[in-house]
Order: C-alpha cells, then sequence, then structure tokens
C-alpha cells in the first residue's frame, strides 16, 4: 500500500503492461521503418534462395555477414526510431494519462511515492526521468541488462519500486 491506503500494482501486472506497450511500440516502428524492413526481408529470400541454388547444384552455400543483410545505416535507423517512438509513447502517455495504453487496460496507474489518491499529472521531471531510465538503454545490447534488472527489481522492492520509480519518485498502484 501506498502511505494513503492505496494498493500498489504486482509484478505480474506491472509485467502484462510492459508486454502491451511493447506490442504497440513495436507495431507502431515497424509501420514507420517498413521500408527498411522490407529490403532486410527480401536480402533474407535472396540469400535463401542462393542456398537451395547452391544445394542443387552441389555446389558450397554462399557466405552471409550481418552487413550483407542490414547495412550499419539502416541499424542505426532502426534503433532511433525505436527509442524514438517509445519515449514520445511513454512521455506522451505519463503527462497525458499518467500510465500508458499497456497500465490503463490492466488497471494501472502512475503517481507520485506514496500520494496514491493525488489525481494531478506528474511532474515533467519525473516523467522524463522515468521514461529515460526506462527506454534509453535500448540503444545497446549491454545497456539493456539495465533494463532487465530495472523490470525485475519491484519483485524484491518493498514498495514495489522499479530503478525508473526510485529515480522518478514514482509508484504504480492499481487503479480499479
Amino acid at each position: 500500500m501506498t502511505a494513503d491506503g492505496v494498493a500498489l500494482a504486482s509484478w505480474w501486472w506491472r509485467a502484462l503492461a510492459v508486454i502491451i506497450d511493447y506490442a504497440i511500440i513495436s507495431a507502431i516502428v515497424t509501420v514507420v521503418t517498413f521500408p527498411i524492413w522490407r529490403s532486410l526481408y527480401a536480402a533474407i529470400a535472396s540469400y535463401f534462395d542462393a542456398v537451395v541454388n547452391a544445394q542443387r547444384s552441389g555446389s558450397a552455400p554462399p557466405t552471409l555477414s550481418p552487413a550483407d543483410l542490414i547495412p550499419a545505416s539502416s541499424q542505426l535507423i532502426l534503433t532511433a526510431a525505436t527509442v524514438g517512438v517509445a519515449m514520445l509513447y511513454h512521455v506522451a502517455f505519463l503527462r497525458w494519462k499518467s500510465a500508458t495504453p499497456g497500465k490503463l487496460i490492466c488497471g494501472l496507474r502512475v503517481v507520485r511515492v506514496d500520494q496514491g489518491h493525488d489525481p494531478g499529472p506528474l511532474p515533467w521531471s519525473s516523467i522524463f526521468i522515468r521514461a529515460g531510465i526506462w527506454v534509453l538503454p535500448g540503444i545497446s545490447s549491454l545497456l539493456s541488462l539495465i533494463t532487465v534488472v530495472d523490470a525485475l527489481f519491484p519483485l524484491w522492492h518493498p514498495k514495489r519500486q522499479a530503478l525508473h520509480d526510485m529515480a522518478a519518485r514514482t509508484q504504480v498502484i492499481r487503479s480499479r
């Protein structure tokens, strides 16, 4: 419970909300970056055709490097689009509804620490800190380990806060 008596969200509901948000963000990024994905799929299909043809003719299969499939510039565009869309998504919804669509579907809301009954909008500073710590590690596979620790943190924290909650001074509550 928050200090003012509102039930905190369980880890499972938070995890489900993250999965829903990730699916929505992924769909948006896929639509925005469709030309890159189309060329990647074409490169993969071409490679498989070359492997099948090599097998039929008895020759060695062609070699393939990641750069043959997707150039570094396209990888950079995909990463930037993913981080940009995710930041915009989290910042906009946290300011507008104090919850992302995934949290709304799961009946959750983000509030200031120990202020579960406070219906006011979150401060901009809390929103940017929270979104930044959750989204920005996605720029690197190595930094994504921070996100894993962040996501698991509510399992053992007494106030069920993740790292981004503690930094932004927020908590996630059950709103229904």
